[in-house]
C-alpha cells in the first residue's frame, strides 16, 4: 500500500538496553551499536574518534534533589530553602557537565514556550543557609539521598552535594541502588514512602501540562511521589488543561513555576545537553533539537559496507 510519507528506507532498527553508560560507549565503538548517548567525560575524547559524528543540542530535560515532604524534616520551607543556598550549582554544572549544560531553577527548561524568568533562584550562600537552618532548629539536620546505579551523572552530583550540605553542617548520607529497586521505593502506592531525598530527573513533554508531577491528587500513586501540596498550583494545573490560548497558558505555567521555585520541594539542579554519537554510516539524520536526531525515522538509511 501506499504510505504517508513513503516507504522507510530500512528494515529493522534494533534497540538495545545497556545499563552502563561506560558499556554503551563501548558498544558504540566497537561499532556494535549505531547511536549512543555520549557522557560529558567523555566528549572531548569521542570528538577525535573515527568514524563517529558527535552532535549536541538542548533537550526537555532537567535533574533534580527530590524531597519526600511526608518527612518532617522537609515539610518545613524554611529547611528547604536553606538545603538550596547551600549548592553551588555553578560547580555542579562545571565538574559534572563540564560546561555541556546549565543551572536549572524551576521545572520548565529555558528551551520551552512556556518557559520564564520570573523564579526564585536561591544563588549559592552558605551564610543564609546556616541561618535558616538555625531558625529552623535543624542545625544537626541528616537525611540519605537515593541515587541510581550506573548513572555517573548522578552519582558525581550526590557526592558534590554531600560536600556542599557538609559545609553548612548538613549530613547527607548516599545510598546507591538498582534502578528498578530504586523505582520500586519511590513509587511504592503505599505511603509512608521510604527515603528522604533522591536525585532523578525528569523528561518534558512539549506540553507543559504537568499534572501527574505537581497535582496534589498525584500522591501516592501519580509521580508525584514527594507529595508536594499546594492549592494555588492545584488550581492553575486544572485551569491550563481546560484553557486553549497560548499566550494565557504561558502565564498559568509561568506562575506555576514561580510558585514551585519559591516552595523547593525539588533542588532544580541542571539541564543537560544532549550529546549523542552516531555512526558515520547513518544516514537521512533530522536537524539537532529537543526531539532527537531520527525525528524522520523513515528516511534513515545505512550506507552499504563497501
Amino acid at each position: 500500500g501506499s504510505y504517508y510519507g513513503g516507504a522507510p528506507l530500512l528494515a529493522e532498527i534494533i534497540y538495545k538496553i545497556i545499563p552502563d553508560e561506560n558499556a554503551t560507549l563501548v558498544a558504540l565503538e566497537a561499532g556494535e551499536v549505531d547511536e549512543a548517548g555520549i557522557p560529558p567525560k567523555d566528549y572531548s575524547r569521542m570528538k577525535k574518534t573515527k568514524g563517529i559524528k558527535i552532535y549536541e543540542y538542548d533537550t526537555l530535560v532537567y535533574t533534580y534533589l527530590g524531597f519526600n515532604m511526608d518527612k518532617p524534616i522537609f515539610k518545613d520551607k524554611k529547611i528547604r530553602q536553606a538545603l538550596a543556598y547551600a549548592v553551588n550549582k555553578d560547580q555542579v554544572v562545571s565538574l559534572i557537565l563540564k560546561g555541556l549544560g546549565s543551572p536549572a531553577y524551576c521545572p520548565a527548561n529555558p528551551v520551552c514556550w512556556w518557559y520564564s524568568n520570573n523564579v526564585s533562584k536561591y544563588q549559592y550562600n552558605p551564610e543564609k543557609a546556616k541561618q535558616l537552618l538555625k531558625e529552623a532548629k535543624a542545625e544537626k539536620l541528616e537525611f540519605t539521598c537515593l541515587v541510581n546505579q550506573g548513572n555517573k551523572e548522578r552519582e558525581k552530583a550526590a557526592i558534590i552535594l554531600k560536600q556542599q550540605f557538609k559545609k553548612v553542617g548538613v549530613k547527607m548520607n548516599i545510598r546507591v541502588l538498582e534502578w528498578s529497586a530504586l523505582l520500586k521505593i519511590i513509587n511504592n502506592p503505599k505511603p509512608p514512602k521510604d527515603f528522604d531525598a533522591v536525585i532523578i530527573g525528569w523528561s518534558l513533554g512539549i506540553d507543559p501540562d504537568s499534572f501527574s508531577i505537581w497535582h496534589s491528587s498525584q500522591y501516592p500513586n501519580g509521580l508525584n511521589f514527594i507529595k508536594y501540596s499546594n492549592p494555588k498550583v492545584d488550581d492553575l494545573l486544572e485551569l491550563g488543561r481546560i484553557t486553549i490560548e497560548r499566550e494565557k497558558r504561558k502565564g498559568i505555567y509561568s506562575e506555576m513555576n514561580r510558585i514551585i521555585s519559591e516552595d523547593q520541594p525539588y533542588i532544580f539542579l541542571w539541564y543537560p545537553k544532549t550529546i549523542v554519537g552516531i555512526r558515520d554510516r547513518v544516514m537521512g539524520l533530522s536537524k539537532p533539537g529537543p526531539a532527537g536526531m531520527f525525528l524522520n525515522i523513515e528516511k534513515i538509511a545505512v550506507k552499504p559496507k563497501k
